[in-house]
């Protein structure tokens, strides 16, 4: 169980995170999420599938990681992620966004606040990357952490605009994957959603148009692009 605590430099000015990656960590999954603002970046290293959630009917957008759920061919042993681009939930580390009340009165908008996940295995006083300076001031790494919490809170809000904008126009289409491993082992990956080509080359002008100024005319032809590193994962499998 998380025990969130709001960041201060007070009460964690000895606070220090590992930042390595880690199974015990939770990174040896076979998919993690997404967001629409990374998908360009993400594209160049892994397939990016949609899921529907079974519970809200909401689509995410998912970096798959490995051919099975508890599989992360881009994690080494020495905790290194191998990839030019590592998503924001896992670079964010024990970090998330809060909202706090700015008075009793509750009339004010709730501020954004950094919380820190003090039960983290990962956050202790002894080894690791300081969070605050000595005299208190936020240290790079913090810096850096404050970047990718902002990057995580735009992706969010654009998530629901996205895959409206991509059901309107019939752009996505249900896809089952086989992926061949050897001669006796195929991969079938169900259940997810990708973005239909033929659909998208067949938009009027003034569909595109206005794709391409809400910047989501690239992410569809990213999400189309990525599956090439499908064969990437199959490499990577075969090395193991």
């Amino acid at each position: 169980m998380a025990n969130h605590k709001v960041l201060n430099n007070v009460e964690h000015k000895h606070t220090k995170v590992l930042t390595h990656c880690s199974a015990q960590y939770g990174h040896n999954v076979g998919a993690i999420q997404v967001f629409p603002n990374e998908i360009t970046r993400a594209q160049c290293e892994y397939p990016i599938l949609f899921l529907k959630q079974a519970d809200t009917e909401q689509f995410q957008c998912f970096a798959i990681l490995g051919l099975h759920h508890d599989e992360n061919l881009f994690l080494d042993e020495e905790g290194v992620w191998r990839a030019s681009y590592v998503p924001n939930i896992v670079k964010k580390g024990p970090f998330s966004i809060g909202f706090q009340n700015q008075s009793d009165t509750n009339n004010d908008a709730p501020k954004a606040v950094i919380l820190i996940d003090m039960d983290d295995a990962r956050v202790n006083e002894d080894d690791g990357q300081p969070v605050f300076l000595e005299f208190g001031g936020n240290s790079s790494y913090l810096e850096g952490i404050q970047n990718t919490l902002a990057e995580l809170d735009q992706g969010a809000n654009l998530m629901a605009p996205m895959f409206a904008a991509f059901e309107k126009l019939n752009l996505l289409e249900s896809c089952a994957l086989d992926i061949q491993v050897s001669e006796e082992t195929t991969v079938r990956f169900e259940g997810y959603h990708t973005i239909n080509t033929e659909a998208l080359n067949q938009l009027s002008g003034e569909d595109l148009a206005q794709l391409n100024q809400s910047g989501l005319l690239s992410v569809a032809f990213a999400a189309i692009s990525s599956l090439n590193n499908i064969e990437k994962l199959v490499t990577l499998k075969r090395a193991k």
